[in-house]
């Protein structure tokens, strides 16, 4: 019990990284509820989200495979890991704005469901 903090960070990290792969090869589909969004190079979109995935995971990974081996080495790289966190936050609203063209309109041919 112990080392159950690094172990959970690192399989959490790990599975943002496997996921930010899916994305990057998958495409737009692996994203879910991405038919909120009017994109339009979806596949740009969809690399753009995978690196943002990738750099939100990589501190976790580096947090937890430092942790196990030196407890306090692990607690700095998870803070420095959670600085990279908000300030890439801000490059995903960035990204988001730039590629987002807005909502998709109802059709107006469709029955509405209440």
């Amino acid at each position: 019990m112990e080392y159950a903090f690094y172990f959970i960070t690192l399989g959490f990290g790990g599975a943002l990284l496997l996921y930010a792969g899916l994305v990057a090869v998958s495409g737009f589909d692996a994203i879910p509820r991405n038919n909120t969004v009017k994109v339009k190079d979806k596949q740009a979109y969809a690399k753009k989200f995978a690196k943002i995935l990738a750099l939100l995971a990589l501190p976790l990974v580096a947090g937890g495979l430092v942790g196990l081996w030196k407890i306090w080495v692990g607690g700095i790289v998870i803070a420095v890991g959670l600085a990279l966190v908000l300030t890439n936050i801000n490059k995903l609203t960035k990204i988001k704005k730039e590629l987002n063209t807005g909502y998709d309109e109802p059709d107006p041919d469709e029955p509405k469901i209440y």
